[in-house]
This record gives C-alpha cells, structure tokens and sequence, in this order.
C-alpha cells in the first residue's frame, strides 16, 4: 500500500510516520551510505587516481558490510525478529542473504586472484551495479516513506521512476551486456579455452 499524504510535510514527518516505517527509512539511508561509498565514492576515486588502495578499500568493505548484513539476516531467522540493516519484511530475507553471499563471492573473487583481475573493469562493475542502479532502489524508499511519496509529489516520483528505469536499462541491460563480454575475453586471454 502507498503511504498517505502527509498534512504537514516534513515538518511533521517523523511524528506521523509509524515505529515500523521510520526503521525502514533510516535503514535505507544507512544502506544508501554503504551503497555510495564502496560502490560509487571508492571506485570513481581508484578510476581518477590509479591508487589501489581505493580498489581495496571498495572491495574489502564491500565483503565486510556483506558479513555484517547476513550475519545480522541470520541473527533476525534465529531470534524471529528483525535485528536487519535493511529492515524488510521476512518474507525477503532469504533473497536478501542469498545477493549478500553472492556479492561476497564475487568480491572476494577479485581479491583472491589479485593482478589478474582488471581492476578498472571491476570498478566499472562496482559503479554500474552498486553505487549507481542500487541506490537509486533505496532513494525509491526514501521517497516512498517520506513527504515525497507519489500521494504527495507524484512528479517527483514518476521523475524518479524513469530515471531508475533508464539508469536499469542502460547499467543492468545494455551496459551490463559489454561488462560480460570484457568479463569474458579478459578470462580467454588469461586462461585460455580450457576454462570454458
């Protein structure tokens, strides 16, 4: 269901909006910082500078706050009780731990087979599916939850909508389809056809 309008904007925001709700809101921003900072901030940074320890520091807080994120879903399945950074339903919490174990392997992939891996490659891959298409879901939170929502602003929130649309249909679609093709002739020229 969408949120209601809000009568007084933000100046009564947090008093109006429920316990529940005002957990998802601050958990969204949390998500959004840790988003924007290993999957936006760090890379772009490693991209302009060439220093790898930008790189690093992406990928090894990126495996961090994944370790942190699970063990905290695993924590909520055992406690029956949402203990979460992301504060969703549990109805999600399985696909949530299965994309954190996922982005784990991926990062620490990367980490593992160090020089090998084209660094500026697994920025590109960092910028367009973290800091880039994932955020913008959490700012749809955001948006949602807060004055903003489509019962308040509706343009602003359609002007959301087709940016996040165009955003996922260049970065997850057509850019995602280069991202895989260098992925996979960078693998042939390291390893040769014996991995295929």
């Amino acid at each position: 269901p969408y949120v209601d309008r809000y009568w007084n904007s933000w100046s009564c925001f947090w008093i109006e909006t429920a316990p529940s709700i005002r957990k998802m809101f601050v958990a969204s921003i949390a998500v959004i910082i840790e988003h924007m900072t290993n999957g936006c901030i760090l890379p772009v940074s490693f991209l302009l500078t060439g220093n790898p320890t930008y790189y690093n520091l992406a990928l090894y807080g990126e495996v961090a706050f994944m370790i942190y994120a699970t063990t905290l879903l695993l924590t909520s399945y055992a406690l029956q009780r949402d203990v979460s950074i992301e504060q969703m339903h549990p109805a999600v919490w399985h696909l949530l731990i299965l994309h954190h174990v996922a982005s784990m392997m991926l990062c620490i992939g990367c980490i593992m087979f160090g020089d090998v891996v084209p660094k500026q490659l697994v920025c590109y891959v960092l910028l367009a599916l973290l800091g880039l298409t994932s955020s913008l879901h959490y700012i749809g939170m955001i948006l949602d939850i807060g004055p903003l929502s489509l019962a308040n602003s509706p343009c602003i929130r359609l002007g959301h909508h087709v940016i996040c649309l165009l955003l996922q249909i260049i970065f997850r679609g057509v850019y995602w389809l280069r991202l895989t093709a260098l992925v996979f002739l960078h693998t042939l020229e390291v390893h040769g056809l014996w991995v295929l």
